[in-house]
């Protein structure tokens, strides 16, 4: 497992949590104890919250002497199109999107190296509106993604520029275009992987681990699905291979659910009983 207190990896533990715990709000004495179950410091726990907080991916709001959060902005929205791929039988239906109407949306920017922190940031929100790099200063989309980008856009400092455009390719072409821009091979055969270690866990009856191994567990082995619902949107059939694996993993996914994720969506039920006050308390 990478490391802990890492914090690319918290940033995703964090809303994976919210889906263990099926609550919209979570309050951060609990979030911060589950972080620490599943190997972090109490002190990476805490900064991790606080950036997430102050990129506007958790909202705060105070109860008496407790901060309760919940995921908002472009992560939040990430974390929900996944949770309806990866969890279909648990979150209500979403109403169909469009059609794909068989152009590609780009975003041709330009940012001086110098402002390389406004450059990440764009590219990393971009991703997380459904955008993969397809040429330096090139990133396209299924769907049409400008407006979710518009803080980030406004932000730009002025010598930077951005701006959105439509691609109209050949179907043949958009294939192409798709598997190299969200590098649909490599993601095929790691997701088959991935696959085969969710059956094995699920074969393996995992979910006799108890308490807060249950989690860690869950979260090792779960998590890395997350990331591939994250980083490869819903794209449109007509852009994926035919061999493409998700319902696999869909299907892989639910058979560790049903055990160990059971499990640890105890342990954690548990912690956030624990965190309540005493009946007639405030």
């Amino acid at each position: 497992m990478p490391d802990a207190n890492s914090g690319p990896r918290l940033v995703s533990v964090v809303p994976f949590l919210f889906g263990v715990a099926m609550r919209p709000r979570l309050p951060g004495t609990v979030l911060v104890r589950l972080l620490i179950d599943v190997g972090a410091s109490e002190s990476a726990a805490r900064s991790v919250l606080a950036r997430l907080r102050g990129d506007g991916a958790l909202a705060a709001h105070r109860r008496g002497r407790t901060t309760d959060y919940e995921l908002a902005g472009l992560v939040g929205e990430a974390f929900l199109r996944a949770r309806a791929v990866g969890n279909p039988d648990r979150v209500a239906a979403r109403p169909a999107g469009t059609p794909w109407t068989g152009e590609l949306h780009g975003l041709l920017f330009g940012v001086p190296e110098e402002l390389r922190s406004h450059r990440d940031r764009l590219r990393n929100a971009a991703r997380l509106a459904g955008y993969a790099p397809l040429r330096p200063g090139l990133m396209v989309s299924a769907q049409d993604g400008w407006a979710a980008l518009a803080d980030v856009v406004s932000e730009l400092p002025d010598v930077a520029t951005i701006y959105p455009l439509t691609l109209r390719l050949s179907p043949a072409d958009s294939r192409r275009a798709a598997a190299e821009a969200w590098r649909l091979p490599e993601v095929g055969a790691n997701t088959e992987a991935l696959i085969a270690r969710l059956v094995a866990a699920g074969a393996a009856g995992s979910g006799a681990t108890p308490g807060a191994a249950a989690l860690r567990r869950y979260v090792e082995l779960a998590l890395p699905a997350y990331h591939f619902f994250v980083g490869i949107p819903q794209l449109p059939a007509e852009l994926l291979p035919d061999d493409w694996p998700v319902p696999r993993l869909v299907e892989a996914l639910a058979g560790v659910r049903e055990g160990l994720g059971a499990a640890a969506e105890a342990y954690v039920a548990g912690a956030l009983a624990d965190a309540e006050p005493p009946p007639g308390t405030t």
